[in-house]
């Protein structure tokens, strides 16, 4: 199987997917795709907004749990993602997005890995256990939140239980940090 639950806009500048909700599902053993991905191709011209994923189960998951790309007004509330290949959250390209009370266990790679595009990113009152499994730190890809260069980011009353092989709680590489400083 691909990816279990997929949204994805074609090639029509203009177009938008709006008022997405996805709510209590159970999603078991994707193999080789995402649990849920929404991905939009010709962003900014094309793009979701109004996305709502609240309440699911996702486990067995062979690529991330919840990929997210392109969206506007995302919140992701109160889901369980559990036994990830990869990233239990993947963000690309959002802004507005809300990523509360959730719980993340057992993911190979980070817990959240955001590409750093977009702007206006929550993540509140999660819990990631045993996340970083692999230890494979190739740019941060054993922590619990890895975060890119963005504008706007809140992280905030978050547990972070590491794997014994997880590198960082939360990783945002000194370099992206620098470009936003003012140096004498």
């Amino acid at each position: 199987m691909g990816s279990a639950i997929k949204i994805q806009n074609g090639n029509y500048p203009g177009t938008t997917n709006k008022n997405i909700r996805i709510t209590n599902n159970i999603i078991n053993s994707t193999k080789v795709g995402d649990g849920i991905l929404i991905q939009n191709t010709e962003f900014p011209s094309v793009y979701a907004d109004s996305i709502y994923i609240f309440n699911n189960t996702l486990s067995n998951i062979g690529q991330h749990g919840i990929n997210i790309r392109d969206t506007r007004h995302c919140r992701i509330i109160s889901n369980k993602i559990i036994n990830i290949n990869h990233a239990g959250l993947y963000l690309r390209n959002n802004s507005n997005f809300i990523f509360e009370n959730n719980v993340i266990e057992n993911a190979n790679e980070n817990g959240i890995f955001d590409e750093g595009t977009g702007e206006n990113i929550k993540i509140l009152d999660n819990k990631f256990i045993n996340v970083g499994i692999s230890g494979i730190d190739k740019n941060g890809l054993s922590s619990g939140i890895f975060m890119e260069l963005g504008a706007g980011r809140t992280i905030k009353n978050n547990i972070i239980i590491g794997s014994s092989k997880m590198q960082n709680g939360i990783y945002i590489p000194i370099k992206k940090i620098l470009i936003l400083c003012k140096l004498p």
